[in-house]
């Protein structure tokens, strides 16, 4: 039989899981939140906190020689461009829609999807023409 952990722990299932949201009790740590973080202990505190996990690590920490990578690099980066915009829109109103129990007449659910599979392909000089169209015909 499982258990909940005590208040403050946190419980990693997976990084896309829908369970992660609902059991994390606090939210994630972003790369600014560490820079604020050093800042706030200073040196005094990272020397502090090198010299316990030395104690924690005994005998592996007393090598001659130790790689340490503190490089903090964010993947998936995407960026907000026009038609990204018009679809979180379209998603805000659908949602606000099906809130307020409001049907409609048409949603332009299949549009959507049918023209951002051809302004994937905008960096295409063949294609980019048919792409600007599909953005124009996104935004209504």
């Amino acid at each position: 039989m499982r258990t909940l952990p005590p208040t403050g722990c946190r419980i990693h299932i997976g990084s896309t899981s829908a369970a992660n949201n609902i059991l994390e009790t606090r939210p994630r740590a972003t790369p600014s939140d560490l820079v604020h973080f050093r800042k706030r202990i200073g040196e005094e505190g990272e020397a502090f906190l090198l010299k316990q996990s030395i104690i924690i690590h005994g005998d592996d920490a007393k090598e001659k020689s130790v790689i340490i990578d503190t490089t903090v690099q964010e993947k998936d980066t995407s960026f907000p461009t026009d038609a990204k915009l018009y679809q979180d829109v379209m998603k805000g109103c659908w949602r606000i829609a099906k809130k307020n129990d409001i049907k409609l007449h048409q949603s332009f659910r299949f549009l959507l999807k049918q023209q951002r599979l051809i302004v994937r392909f905008i960096n295409q000089p063949k294609k980019r023409k048919l792409a600007v169209k599909a953005i124009k015909k996104i935004k209504g």
